[in-house]
C-alpha cells in the first residue's frame, strides 16, 4: 500500500485526468478478468452483441488499456448497448485523451442513469471476483520475489 501511495503522490493532481484518478494500480493488475466478465455480462443481459465481432472485442480492450476505470468501462458498454455504431468514435476520442464523461456531455447524454446502473453492474461483477486469488501471484512475483 505504501508503494501505491508513493506512486500516486508523485503526480500532481492537476496533471491527472478525472479518468485516471479512479484507476488504481490494483485495477490494472487484474482488470482483464473484470473486462472479460463485463463483456460476458453485456452479451448475456443487453442487446450488445460484442462476442459476435472480434474487432469490437479488441476495441473494448483497447479502450480499457487507455486507463479507463471499471465504472467508466461499464458506462461505455451501457452507452454502446443503445448506440453500438459509436464504438469507433469512442475509441478514437478516448485515445486522444478525452474521457467518457466529456464525450457524453458533448453529445448531451444524461450521465446519471448510466452512472447509477454501472455501479450496480460493477458490484454484481465484482462479487464473483476473488481479488486476492488474482493478485496473489503478482504480489509474490513483484513484491516478495517468491516463486510458486
Amino acid at each position: 500500500m505504501l508503494f501505491l501511495i508513493l506512486v500516486l503522490s508523485a503526480f500532481p493532481v492537476s496533471e491527472v485526468s478525472v479518468s485516471s484518478i479512479t484507476y488504481t494500480l490494483v485495477d490494472s493488475f487484474y482488470d482483464k478478468e473484470f473486462t472479460n466478465r463485463a463483456i460476458d455480462y453485456f452479451s448475456k443481459n443487453y442487446s450488445l452483441k460484442i462476442t459476435e465481432d472480434e474487432n469490437k472485442i479488441s476495441l473494448i480492450y483497447q479502450i480499457k488499456k487507455n486507463g479507463v476505470s471499471r465504472t467508466e468501462l461499464l458506462i461505455i458498454l451501457l452507452y454502446l448497448s443503445k448506440n453500438p455504431n459509436d464504438i469507433n468514435m469512442l475509441t478514437r476520442k478516448i485515445e486522444k485523451g478525452k474521457d467518457i464523461f466529456e464525450i457524453l456531455k458533448e453529445k448531451k447524454y444524461d450521465l446519471n442513469p448510466l452512472y447509477i446502473q454501472s455501479n450496480k453492474i460493477k458490484k454484481e461483477i465484482e462479487k464473483d471476483l476473488d481479488d486476492f486469488k488474482l493478485l496473489k501471484p503478482v504480489i509474490e512475483k513483484e513484491f516478495l520475489n517468491e516463486k510458486k
